[in-house]
This record gives structure tokens, sequence and C-alpha cells, in this order.
């Protein structure tokens, strides 16, 4: 049975991409939760939602409001990032495929993470950057086909928008994204999305 883990992180800010993932100034994830399914039919094997307790570090006011995550309930209900990634990468180990939407952010927070708990020279790092992965946004971007927005075209940029998890979502179910910047939430919706991206393959063939 092929399986496929679907996950989804909400943060503190957004990743420095140029600067290491070492970096102490990164950011810091807030929220992470995970799927195992099997790949045929989505059924979940195993999964994960939890919460990060804080180290030294604080979630800015915008984001409390976004995601509902304030400082004070991470501190109260969070688990230690250790634990969390241990959760992780036991799930992450029995995958063949790892799946998000725009997954190079959320694969980005987490080889951030990673790099607080491991050695640097660990061979994780590379373990986790050379992995099998699928973005969804990336897939059902020509699938979807939005117009390019007016600062796109601005900047002589005229292919289509990237969608949104909301975006994506509502194409293919025809459905509005309730309770989004939750991570269970998101990942939910992103393999509703990956489902519908292969029916769109199945169909197109």
């Amino acid at each position: 049975m092929e399986l496929i883990l679907f996950y989804d992180t909400e943060t503190n800010g957004v990743p420095q991409w140029n600067l290491p993932s070492e970096d102490p100034s990164q950011p810091h994830v807030t929220q992470l939760a995970a799927e195992l399914c099997d790949e045929r039919n989505g059924n979940v094997i195993a999964s994960m939602d939890v919460l990060i307790k804080p180290t030294g570090w604080t979630i800015p006011a915008e984001l409390e409001e976004l995601t509902g995550i304030t400082t004070a309930r991470a501190v109260s209900e969070g688990i230690p990032l250790t634990d969390a990634l241990r959760q992780f990468t036991d799930l992450w180990k029995r995958c063949t495929m790892r799946v998000a939407h725009n997954e190079s952010f959320d694969a980005r927070m987490l080889r951030i993470e990673y790099f607080r708990e491991l050695d640097a020279d660990d061979p994780f790092h590379d373990e986790w950057k050379a992995g099998a992965a699928f973005c969804t946004q990336g897939r059902s971007t020509k699938i979807i086909n939005l117009p390019p927005t007016a600062k796109m075209l601005a900047a002589g940029r005229k292919h289509a928008k990237s969608p949104n998890l909301g975006e994506a979502y509502k194409f293919f179910t025809g459905n509005d994204l309730v309770g989004a910047h939750n991570a269970a939430v998101d990942l939910a919706a992103c393999r509703d999305v990956y489902y519908g991206i292969k029916r769109h393959a199945v169909k197109a063939a």
C-alpha cells in the first residue's frame, strides 16, 4: 500500500529565503498537522495535530488574530518542538511522498525547525530536502488558470496566478473553505485539492 503524507504548518512569520535555515532569526512553527493516508482512496492511517510550546519567542498580534493561536494558548496547550518533530518524522518516514499547498513554504519551515533540533551535519537535513514532494498549488495553477493580478501585469508577468488554498478548494469542490489558517483544516482542504487534481488528470487522459 502506497502512503502519502498531507501536512501543513502555521507559523509566527515568513521564512527569510535569503538566509540559511539555521539562522537564529528564522521564524517558528506554531502549529503542525499531518495525515498519513492510503494514496489510492485517501483513508487516514495515522495523524497528528499539535501546537508548539514557545521557547523564548512569541506570536505577533496580527498572526494571533489570523490563526487564533495566541502566545498564551501556545504556552498552555503546546508541546515541545522535539516531541512534535518526533511525531512528524515517524509519519514522514512511512510515506512515499509528502503533499502540501505551497509546499516549499512548509518544507522550508520544517527544515528550519529540524536545524534547531539536530546537529548541522546530521544527514537528515539532506534527506528532508531531497524527499519526494507534491505541491498542490503549483500542480493546480494551469488547471484552474486564474487571470494574472494587476500587480503581476504591472511587472510584466502575464501567466496564470497561482491559486491560494481557498481558490483551489473552491474550484475542485465547489465549496468555500471555512476555518482556513488552521493547519488541520488546511491540510484537509489540501487533500481534497490533491484528489481533485488526480480526477482532472484522469478526465484529461
